[in-house]
Protein backbone atom coordinates (compact mmCIF):
# COMPACT_ATOMS: atom_id res chain seq x y z
CA UNK A 1 0.00 0.00 0.00
CA UNK A 2 1.54 3.47 -0.79
CA UNK A 3 1.70 5.61 1.98
CA UNK A 4 0.39 9.15 0.42
CA UNK A 5 -2.49 8.41 -2.37
CA UNK A 6 -4.29 11.07 -4.24
CA UNK A 7 -7.44 9.49 -5.88
CA UNK A 8 -9.32 11.59 -8.32
CA UNK A 9 -8.64 14.72 -6.51
CA UNK A 10 -10.30 17.79 -7.34
CA UNK A 11 -9.61 20.94 -5.27
CA UNK A 12 -10.75 24.72 -5.62
CA UNK A 13 -10.11 27.95 -2.93
CA UNK A 14 -13.69 29.07 -1.69
CA UNK A 15 -14.85 31.67 -4.27
CA UNK A 16 -13.46 29.99 -7.24
CA UNK A 17 -15.59 28.71 -9.41
CA UNK A 18 -12.97 26.55 -11.63
CA UNK A 19 -10.79 23.77 -9.93
CA UNK A 20 -7.02 24.68 -9.47
CA UNK A 21 -6.49 21.20 -10.93
CA UNK A 22 -8.83 18.02 -11.04
CA UNK A 23 -8.08 14.05 -11.58
CA UNK A 24 -5.56 14.37 -9.40
CA UNK A 25 -4.49 10.44 -9.23
CA UNK A 26 -0.83 10.29 -7.81
CA UNK A 27 0.77 7.53 -5.04
CA UNK A 28 3.74 8.22 -3.07
CA UNK A 29 5.72 4.90 -1.50
CA UNK A 30 7.49 4.07 1.12
CA UNK A 31 11.70 5.41 0.17
CA UNK A 32 10.21 6.91 -2.73
CA UNK A 33 10.55 11.41 -3.73
CA UNK A 34 7.90 12.62 -5.82
CA UNK A 35 8.28 16.31 -7.04
CA UNK A 36 5.02 17.53 -8.05
CA UNK A 37 5.29 20.99 -9.78
CA UNK A 38 3.22 23.67 -11.65
CA UNK A 39 3.37 27.63 -12.27
CA UNK A 40 2.58 30.25 -10.33
CA UNK A 41 -0.61 29.42 -8.69
CA UNK A 42 -1.24 25.89 -10.16
CA UNK A 43 -1.20 23.85 -7.49
CA UNK A 44 1.56 21.96 -6.12
CA UNK A 45 1.56 23.96 -2.74
CA UNK A 46 -2.02 23.26 -2.42
CA UNK A 47 -1.29 19.45 -2.82
CA UNK A 48 0.84 19.43 -0.04
CA UNK A 49 -1.54 21.23 2.00
CA UNK A 50 -3.99 18.88 0.91
CA UNK A 51 -1.89 16.06 2.00
CA UNK A 52 -1.39 17.09 5.19
CA UNK A 53 -4.96 17.82 5.80
CA UNK A 54 -4.61 21.66 5.98
CA UNK A 55 -7.71 21.62 3.38
CA UNK A 56 -10.37 19.42 2.12
CA UNK A 57 -10.99 17.88 -1.65
CA UNK A 58 -13.81 19.20 -3.44
CA UNK A 59 -14.24 15.82 -5.07
CA UNK A 60 -12.08 12.09 -4.83
CA UNK A 61 -9.98 11.27 -1.42
CA UNK A 62 -6.66 11.98 -0.20
CA UNK A 63 -5.09 9.27 2.17
CA UNK A 64 -2.15 8.81 4.38
CA UNK A 65 -1.52 5.43 5.60
CA UNK A 66 -4.58 4.62 4.62
CA UNK A 67 -6.43 7.25 7.01
CA UNK A 68 -7.42 10.67 6.32
CA UNK A 69 -4.46 12.52 6.51
CA UNK A 70 -6.02 14.83 9.50
CA UNK A 71 -5.99 11.83 11.79
CA UNK A 72 -2.68 10.52 11.21
CA UNK A 73 -1.26 14.37 11.61
CA UNK A 74 1.44 12.76 14.09
CA UNK A 75 3.12 10.01 11.01
CA UNK A 76 3.03 13.13 9.04
CA UNK A 77 6.19 15.88 8.89
CA UNK A 78 5.91 19.20 6.53
CA UNK A 79 8.12 22.11 5.65
CA UNK A 80 6.35 24.82 4.86
CA UNK A 81 8.35 27.24 2.05
CA UNK A 82 9.63 29.84 4.86
CA UNK A 83 10.46 27.30 7.28
CA UNK A 84 8.44 28.27 9.91
CA UNK A 85 10.76 28.14 12.88
CA UNK A 86 9.42 30.00 15.68
CA UNK A 87 11.11 33.32 16.55
CA UNK A 88 11.33 33.07 20.24
CA UNK A 89 12.61 29.92 20.79
CA UNK A 90 16.29 28.77 19.84
CA UNK A 91 17.37 26.64 16.83
CA UNK A 92 17.50 23.40 19.40
CA UNK A 93 13.93 24.33 21.15
CA UNK A 94 12.72 24.47 17.43
CA UNK A 95 13.98 21.45 16.53
CA UNK A 96 13.09 19.15 19.53
CA UNK A 97 9.94 21.35 19.61
CA UNK A 98 7.56 18.50 18.14
CA UNK A 99 8.74 15.65 20.32
CA UNK A 100 8.24 17.63 23.58
CA UNK A 101 5.25 18.26 22.69
CA UNK A 102 3.73 15.45 21.52
CA UNK A 103 5.46 12.77 23.42
CA UNK A 104 7.12 14.41 26.48
CA UNK A 105 9.75 11.64 26.64
CA UNK A 106 13.30 11.92 28.94
CA UNK A 107 15.78 14.73 27.91
CA UNK A 108 17.83 11.94 26.85
CA UNK A 109 16.01 10.54 24.57
CA UNK A 110 15.13 14.22 23.02
CA UNK A 111 19.09 14.96 22.76
CA UNK A 112 19.39 11.55 21.37
CA UNK A 113 16.49 12.49 18.83
CA UNK A 114 17.69 15.55 17.62
CA UNK A 115 21.47 14.68 17.36
CA UNK A 116 20.19 11.78 15.33
CA UNK A 117 18.32 14.49 12.88
CA UNK A 118 21.07 16.70 13.33
CA UNK A 119 23.62 13.88 12.22
CA UNK A 120 21.59 13.12 8.86
CA UNK A 121 22.42 16.69 8.04
CA UNK A 122 25.52 16.61 8.73
CA UNK A 123 25.03 19.36 11.19
CA UNK A 124 27.44 20.07 14.59
CA UNK A 125 26.05 21.06 17.44
CA UNK A 126 23.38 24.56 16.79
CA UNK A 127 24.60 27.58 17.87
CA UNK A 128 22.26 29.22 21.01
CA UNK A 129 20.82 31.51 18.79
CA UNK A 130 17.27 32.35 17.90
CA UNK A 131 16.67 31.76 13.87
CA UNK A 132 16.98 35.57 13.59
CA UNK A 133 20.49 35.40 14.22
CA UNK A 134 21.14 32.18 12.44
CA UNK A 135 22.11 31.80 8.72
CA UNK A 136 19.18 31.06 5.78
CA UNK A 137 20.57 27.76 5.07
CA UNK A 138 21.14 26.89 8.72
CA UNK A 139 17.50 28.13 9.24
CA UNK A 140 16.45 25.98 6.69
CA UNK A 141 18.13 22.84 7.55
CA UNK A 142 16.43 22.91 10.88
CA UNK A 143 13.49 22.93 9.59
CA UNK A 144 14.25 19.73 7.41
CA UNK A 145 15.37 18.08 10.62
CA UNK A 146 12.56 19.02 12.79
CA UNK A 147 10.10 17.61 10.11
CA UNK A 148 12.14 14.10 10.90
CA UNK A 149 12.28 14.13 14.52
CA UNK A 150 8.95 12.17 14.89
CA UNK A 151 10.17 9.72 12.50
CA UNK A 152 7.32 10.62 9.99
CA UNK A 153 5.90 7.75 7.63
CA UNK A 154 5.18 10.89 5.19
CA UNK A 155 7.70 14.11 4.38
CA UNK A 156 6.22 16.83 2.57
CA UNK A 157 8.14 20.05 1.25
CA UNK A 158 6.97 22.81 0.08
CA UNK A 159 10.12 24.40 -2.93
CA UNK A 160 12.72 23.55 -0.28
CA UNK A 161 15.34 25.06 -2.85
CA UNK A 162 13.96 28.17 -3.69
CA UNK A 163 16.32 30.81 -4.49
CA UNK A 164 19.09 28.21 -4.00
CA UNK A 165 21.77 28.21 -6.93
CA UNK A 166 21.26 25.35 -9.24
CA UNK A 167 24.72 23.14 -7.65
CA UNK A 168 22.86 23.35 -4.13
CA UNK A 169 19.79 22.53 -5.03
CA UNK A 170 20.71 19.45 -7.25
CA UNK A 171 23.10 18.19 -3.94
CA UNK A 172 20.06 19.10 -1.56
CA UNK A 173 17.62 16.82 -4.27
CA UNK A 174 20.15 13.79 -4.45
CA UNK A 175 20.40 13.75 -0.66
CA UNK A 176 16.65 14.03 -0.33
CA UNK A 177 16.01 11.13 -2.23
CA UNK A 178 18.66 8.85 -0.58
CA UNK A 179 17.13 10.33 3.15
CA UNK A 180 14.33 8.87 1.76
CA UNK A 181 15.05 5.37 0.43
CA UNK A 182 17.48 4.64 3.40
CA UNK A 183 14.90 5.66 6.12
CA UNK A 184 12.03 4.34 4.06
CA UNK A 185 10.33 7.73 4.47
CA UNK A 186 7.60 8.49 1.72
CA UNK A 187 8.77 12.36 0.42
CA UNK A 188 6.55 14.48 -1.67
CA UNK A 189 7.94 17.74 -2.58
CA UNK A 190 6.79 20.79 -4.72
CA UNK A 191 9.08 22.80 -6.84
CA UNK A 192 9.23 25.47 -8.86
CA UNK A 193 11.52 24.46 -10.88
CA UNK A 194 12.05 20.98 -11.50
CA UNK A 195 15.49 19.40 -11.25
CA UNK A 196 17.18 17.62 -14.24
CA UNK A 197 17.82 14.67 -12.31
CA UNK A 198 17.79 11.19 -13.98
CA UNK A 199 15.43 8.35 -11.68
CA UNK A 200 13.85 11.64 -9.68
CA UNK A 201 9.96 11.33 -10.66
CA UNK A 202 8.46 14.38 -11.45
CA UNK A 203 4.65 15.34 -11.76
CA UNK A 204 3.57 18.12 -13.20
CA UNK A 205 0.00 19.95 -12.67
CA UNK A 206 -1.05 22.13 -15.55
CA UNK A 207 -4.49 24.01 -15.16
CA UNK A 208 -7.24 21.79 -15.06
CA UNK A 209 -5.00 18.79 -16.90
CA UNK A 210 -3.46 16.39 -14.64
CA UNK A 211 -1.11 14.76 -14.77
CA UNK A 212 0.50 16.44 -18.01
CA UNK A 213 3.75 15.07 -17.38
CA UNK A 214 5.67 12.53 -15.82
CA UNK A 215 9.30 11.56 -16.39
CA UNK A 216 9.51 8.17 -15.36
CA UNK A 217 6.47 5.70 -15.48
CA UNK A 218 5.13 4.34 -11.76
CA UNK A 219 6.39 0.99 -13.18
CA UNK A 220 9.95 2.31 -13.57
CA UNK A 221 10.44 3.84 -9.72
CA UNK A 222 10.98 1.01 -7.92
CA UNK A 223 14.41 -0.48 -10.02
CA UNK A 224 15.98 3.34 -10.94
CA UNK A 225 16.29 5.42 -7.68
CA UNK A 226 19.43 7.29 -6.37
CA UNK A 227 21.59 5.64 -4.18
CA UNK A 228 22.03 6.26 -0.86
CA UNK A 229 24.51 9.08 -0.25
CA UNK A 230 27.86 7.23 0.72
CA UNK A 231 29.16 10.32 2.68
CA UNK A 232 27.54 12.90 4.35
CA UNK A 233 26.69 16.58 2.80
CA UNK A 234 28.41 19.88 3.67
CA UNK A 235 26.75 21.55 5.65
CA UNK A 236 26.61 24.39 3.58
CA UNK A 237 24.79 22.60 1.13
CA UNK A 238 21.38 25.00 1.03
CA UNK A 239 21.79 28.44 -0.48
CA UNK A 240 25.41 28.92 -0.84
CA UNK A 241 24.71 32.13 -2.42
CA UNK A 242 22.50 33.36 -0.02
CA UNK A 243 24.26 33.15 3.03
Amino acid sequence: MSVLAFQSVSWAPPGRELPVFTGLDLEVAAGELVIVTSGLGGGKSSALRLAVGLEQPNSGLVTVCGSPPASVRDRIGYVGSEGALLSNLSLYDNLVLPLRWLRDPPAVEVARKAREVLDAFALDELPAVAPAYAPTNLRRLVALARAMILDPALLLLDDPTAEFDRDSADELWRHLAGLARHRGIAVLAAATDAPDLAHLRVVALSGTSVPATRRFAPGQRHSERLPVQSGTPHPDLIARTYP
